[in-house]
């Protein structure tokens, strides 16, 4: 078959034998130059047509054969042209050595257009990809972007703009799986300067940066815009352009909150910074966003590695020598953080040395404390033996005595000589007139004024956003009556706020939950001894829009069926959740993967399947609450107190978790009905910091029973006067750790713990 080169003809393949093409007239070329043969065409863009072509010269091997059209009037403008497309095709041929950039092979004009033939790239586009094979993760992403940059930073050193990058311009190799870059130089380097000519803007819409949509100049970081913007398709399938007719460059401030599942911290802030809308607040240059990149790897595998050495070290202390089931599982855990041998026998070699010593050590004192109880027995007996023999020797002696005195005064005599020989002893070091009481009960100074002549000095607080409001109320009564002393309470989320308190920043952390195992790890690095402290109780509630009329009540099956691992991608309507729910899309709001709160709803309710990803995320209650109260089919959880500050517009769904149907109320969750969703808050406190008086006044402040209407007025549940003691006694005592080693606290008891 021969092809028709007439850009604008329908139907363009001919027999072999034809001359002129049979639907529009045109003479056809059998071989291009006298070397492609066109196959066949591939699409059609804005300046001209693409074919698939076989290569004469080697040995029939496939290539693309790009045709570029161009009309304008006078041969002036004709001839500009050209030397435009022969002058830039030389440029860009140097890039094309770029094993990710399809090859050039030649450049020319025939007929009346001009040609460019490149390497066939056997594979498909990321858009298809996408279609086929749904949203890319995190981990994809970054992948992408490891690949990529390189090639952008090698086009961008060579002044050269790709100015169309998007998902279709993006190739995935069949044969390797590398990413190349298509579609570029030749028609972008072409149409920069015809845009002074015929007023064109260069660009797709949606994805071009906000300066090149406004006046068609780009720079490398416009590139690097398009990027971000793309990447933002492949993980969410919305065209950026379907938001930006809704709301302008509006979205690139709220692109979170279209996300299909969680991402990685470190990609979240590498795309904030891609999708910025002014250009000098944007990464200037593909380099500065992989060394960010390589920045958060490291980091990220230290995390790994600090989870692994905790781990590892846990095991040691439960049970050393390690059995070999606790080994097999240690194995296990390192293959899923990705660790290999090597990083994980530095890790465990100094950890097992000091076990070991401290297990010769246990030897040792243990057979010290053997050999001095053998000895302690041994000392025993002789003097048990001596006070026989000084027994015996005083009973003869009596003897004696009463062998000498009349018969008459003997009973009184040995009376008095026998308890006189027990009696007057003892008297003389006043042991008969000892009275032992028990043991004293420790207490608790009742003196917790706030009030204090010299007190002064500052407390830095931060975490968790649901104690937030209690450790804000709290420092605020203890501040009016101590002016000198200064307490900033900030809100970083638990996890944020552990990982200032352990790199000692702050005093005090706030925590909806009880510290996890890589921060003890993390504190311990930085020696950081902390003192554990419950404050009040805390709900999660599960909330549904107000009109919603079916869901009053779900049990704990029913919400994790909604909400675990499995369900993802798999339960998007109500009626899979129960049959007797309406056929209506089920859309989920939640917090955040950093969040307490997300940790705790999935270990009372997920468990260890773990949560879903594609719902929306935020580590801001007010956008879970507009999310659910906009829409009748939605379902969310969030804490307590945002649900009381919100119920006009929310319901709350009473829980199931097998003894009946329990709305959360303060009733509920202090009789320890409204389960498993109520959990105790928490404080850590430095301990080197309790050592100033500002600190110590106040968490005895904090504790103090008569402050418990402070809580109560921020919507949290106070906890009882014998559990506030019991924390206040712990506190004073300078008791550190953690009374949840398994960082759980469902179905506990305070008062059992502390």
């Amino acid at each position: 078959m021969v092809c028709c080169l007439n850009p604008d003809c329908e139907k363009p393949l001919n027999q072999d034998s034809s001359k002129f093409c049979q639907s529009c007239g045109t003479e056809l070329i059998p071989l291009l130059r006298h070397r492609f043969k066109i196959i066949k065409p591939l699409g059609r863009g804005g300046f001209g047509k693409t074919y698939l072509a076989e290569d004469a010269d080697k040995l029939n091997e496939k290539c693309v054969v790009k045709q570029l059209v161009y009309q304008a009037q006078g041969s002036h403008a004709n001839k500009l042209v050209v030397e435009l497309f022969m002058r830039e095709a030389e440029q860009l041929q140097q890039l094309w050595e770029n094993p990710q950039i399809p090859s050039l092979f030649a450049y020319f004009e025939e007929g009346g257009y001009l040609y460019l033939v490149q390497q066939y790239v056997k594979g498909q586009d990321l858009l298809k990809e996408l279609k086929e094979q749904g949203c890319f993760d995190d981990q994809k992403i970054l992948a992408l972007l490891k690949d990529l940059l390189p090639v952008f930073s090698a086009i961008h050193s060579r002044k050269v703009i790709h100015r169309d990058i998007k998902p279709e311009n993006i190739m995935r190799r069949e044969n390797d799986g590398r990413l190349i870059l298509i579609d570029f130089g030749v028609s972008k380097q072409l149409s920069k300067s015809i845009v002074s000519m015929a007023g064109t803007m260069v660009g797709s819409l949606g994805y071009a940066a906000p300066e090149q949509m406004e006046s068609g100049i780009a720079q490398p970081n416009s590139d690097l815009y398009s990027l971000g913007a793309s990447c933002f398709h492949l993980m969410t399938g919305i065209n950026p352009w379907s938001l930006w007719r809704k709301q302008g460059y509006g979205w690139l401030a709220e692109w979170r909150k279209h996300l299909q599942q969680p991402i990685c911290s470190e990609l979240g802030t590498v795309l904030d910074k891609l999708l910025q809308l002014e250009v000098e607040d944007r990464y200037q240059s593909a380099d500065e966003v992989l060394a960010d990149l390589d920045g958060a790897k490291a980091q990220a595998e230290a995390e790994q590695l600090q989870r692994y050495e905790a781990e590892f070290s846990n095991a040691v202390q439960s049970a050393y020598p390690l059995e070999a089931h606790v080994r097999d599982g240690l194995k296990q855990f390192q293959q899923s953080l990705g660790l290999a041998d090597a990083e994980v026998d530095q890790i465990e070699q100094p950890i097992l040395k000091q076990a070991e010593a401290k297990r010769q050590e246990r030897i040792k004192q243990q057979a010290e404390v053997q050999r001095q109880a053998q000895q302690k027995q041994h000392e025993k007996k002789l003097k048990q033996e001596a006070d026989q023999r000084e027994e015996k020797a005083a009973i003869l002696s009596t003897k004696n005595l009463v062998s000498q005195t009349p018969r008459s005064t003997r009973k009184t005599l040995i009376s008095v000589g026998l308890f006189g020989l027990i009696v007057v002893p003892l008297s003389l070091y006043g042991l008969s007139t000892i009275s032992r009481d028990p043991d004293p009960i420790p207490t608790v100074s009742s003196d917790l004024s706030t009030t204090s002549i010299n007190l002064k000095g500052s407390i830095a607080i931060d975490g968790s956003s649901s104690v937030f409001p209690i450790s804000e109320v709290i420092a605020e009564e203890f501040q009016s009556v101590n002016k000198d002393v200064k307490i900033t309470v900030g809100i970083s989320g638990t996890g944020g706020g552990f990982k200032k308190f352990c790199s000692g920043e702050t005093e005090i952390s706030d925590a909806s939950r009880p510290i996890k195992q890589r921060e003890i790890a993390l504190c311990a690095k930085n020696n950081i001894e902390y003192i554990e402290l419950p404050v009040a109780y805390d709900v999660l509630s599960v909330v549904v829009h107000k009109d919603n009329d079916w869901a009053d009540c779900m049990t704990t099956n029913e919400l994790k069926t909604a909400w675990s691992k499995s369900a993802q991608g798999n339960i998007s309507k109500w009626n899979q959740v129960n049959p007797n729910y309406p056929d209506v899309p089920l859309t989920l709001y939640g917090p955040g993967t950093d969040s307490g709160t997300f940790d705790y709803f999935n270990e009372a309710i997920t468990g260890e399947e773990g949560s879903r990803g594609d719902f929306a995320t935020s580590e801001d209650n007010n956008t879970i609450v507009r999310g659910v109260s906009g829409d009748k089919n939605a379902m969310g959880y969030l804490g307590y107190v945002y649900y009381e500050e919100n119920k006009d517009s929310l319901k709350a769904v009473q829980i199931d978790d097998g003894d009946g149907c329990i709305a959360p109320s303060d009733e509920t969750i202090s009789k320890g009905t409204y389960s498993p969703l109520a959990r105790p808050m928490f404080i850590y406190v430095s301990k080197v910091a309790i050592d100033r008086p500002e600190v110590k006044s106040f968490i005895e402040f904090y504790l103090n029973p008569k402050n418990r209407q402070l809580v109560a007025n921020v919507g949290y549940i106070p906890l009882s006067d014998e559990i506030y003691a019991k924390a206040l006694a712990r506190f004073q005592e300078g008791k550190t750790g953690t009374v949840f080693p398994n960082g759980k606290t469902n179905n506990v008891e305070l008062t059992d713990v502390l």
